[in-house]
């Protein structure tokens, strides 16, 4: 009986395990497997046609999901001043109008620079513009700011920036045209380019997409500088309801954001050298230090109680509790996400701090073992000169010698010495001692 029972236990054990493994693989063809899979965008890449194709519309519209909001910007990221909005012309209307309208002259004269007439970009290790002055840097970032706005070059019927085809090739030998930017500077030229994009996009849909509320009136108030049939895409893409969630939930995002900088449209770049210059070693600004010199309140407002605070907790840190100004950032506001790091610049990731980092080692490195091989090559040069010097003067002693044996020869006849007093005199040490010799064989004479 008990081996009946166990031949019955094995059989239903067998009948569990198979079914378990029948049900996983089940699973598995169902499901897939228990890897986390990759989570797909609501928007990804495309061009608008593509995008209207996928949901079932006939329209051809394009767009970017993080273009939705002028907010949906990063507050300690510094992006240029691309001011994008139509102004009026009335010579009343005040100085900042007046500026701007200054500045799109100065742009129009940029883009029809002569080859001859092109400025050349000063960049840092990252690749990001920084001179020769801050004036031509401003401009530039002015100029990248109008192509964005470019149609040909920048089309706004793609759902993002990435989507763009062929903008590298054509954008890149554009901007060369007007100035001389080092191949380094490629990636920070596109980073600005996309803010500026972006950027766009947002003035575009606050000022003609919401602040209207049928196609008829948007396509009435159509800005001149963008094709009717771009706008149009763009204003049925802005309507599709997934779109507008989106919207919605950058909106949220950029709301919680807190200590936003004031460093208006000076660079971090910028800030960043200045602060380096500073420092005797010219060693980069740490996160704490830009954090603290972009939050400080200018004519006469007073900064907002978390940054005020912010402020407050990093120099305690540093200075009380001895912590390093990086250990005191990341205290303060915590690790540091994936992608670009704060209190840097547009493109500025851990991985390219790391490349630059190790570069620096290495030509540090490199000019330590140059600098050793020069010291080495000027403790030979001494040598040799010290060891010609030398040479010299056992040259000139033989060559006294020989004088003196010359006149001995001369006057060996007549003198009356042997060979003796002839070895005696050339083997004297120095020329005194031949001047010795010389004076007792003409006294012996």
């Amino acid at each position: 009986k008990k081996q009946d029972d166990r031949t019955v236990g094995r059989y239903l054990f067998n009948r569990l395990s198979n079914s378990s493994s029948a049900q996983f693989q089940k699973d598995l063809v169902d499901h897939g497997s228990s890897k986390k899979q990759k989570i797909s965008s609501k928007c990804p890449s495309m061009s608008l046609d593509d995008y209207f194709k996928r949901h079932g519309q006939q329209l051809e519209v394009e767009g970017d999901i993080n273009d939705e909001n002028d907010d949906e910007f990063e507050g300690d990221i510094n992006y240029e001043n691309h001011d994008v909005e139509k102004t009026n012309d009335n010579p009343m209307e005040g100085g900042a109008s007046r500026k701007r309208r200054r500045g799109r002259t100065k742009c129009l004269q940029i883009h029809h620079r002569s080859p001859g007439e092109r400025q050349e970009i000063t960049l840092n290790e990252e690749g990001e513009p920084i001179g020769p002055t801050q004036k031509i840097v401003s401009e530039f970032s002015n100029f990248l700011g109008s192509v964005a706005r470019m149609s040909d070059l920048c089309p706004l019927i793609y759902t993002n920036w990435k989507a763009i085809p062929n903008k590298k090739e054509n954008i890149w030998a554009y901007v060369n045209k007007s100035y001389i930017v080092p191949e380094k500077g490629e990636k920070a030229v596109y980073a600005i380019i996309n803010d500026a994009w972006r950027r766009y996009k947002c003035s575009i849909k606050r000022n003609h997409f919401t602040k209207y509320e049928n196609m008829r009136e948007r396509l009435k108030n159509r800005p001149d500088n963008i094709p009717e049939d771009h706008f149009r895409k763009l204003m049925n893409y802005w309507s599709f309801d997934i779109i507008q969630e989106i919207s919605h939930i950058n909106a949220k995002s950029i709301a919680k954001q807190k200590c936003r900088h004031r460093a208006g449209p000076i660079s971090f770049a910028i800030i960043r050298e200045k602060l380096r210059a500073t420092k005797d070693d010219r060693e980069p600004p740490t996160q704490a230090e830009v954090f603290i010199e972009t939050r400080q309140a200018k004519r006469g407002n007073q900064l907002d109680e978390v940054t005020s605070k912010a402020i407050t907790n990093l120099q305690d840190l540093m200075i009380n509790s001895g912590q390093s100004s990086d250990e005191a950032f990341k205290t303060v506001f915590g690790k540091e996400k994936s992608g670009r790091l704060r209190c840097h610049g547009r493109f500025t990731t851990s991985s390219i701090l790391k490349r630059n980092k190790e570069m620096a080692e290495i030509e540090k490195k490199h000019a330590a073992e140059v600098k050793n091989l020069t010291d080495k090559v000027h403790e030979m040069e001494e040598k040799h000169e010290k060891m010609e010097a030398k040479h010299s003067e056992e040259m000139a002693a033989m060559e006294g010698k020989l004088q003196v044996l010359l006149r001995v020869m001369l006057n060996q006849s007549n003198s009356g010495r042997d060979m003796g007093d002839l070895v005696a005199l050339l083997s004297t040490p120095n020329g005194d001692n031949n001047n010795n010799a010389l004076h007792s064989s003409s006294s012996a004479h």
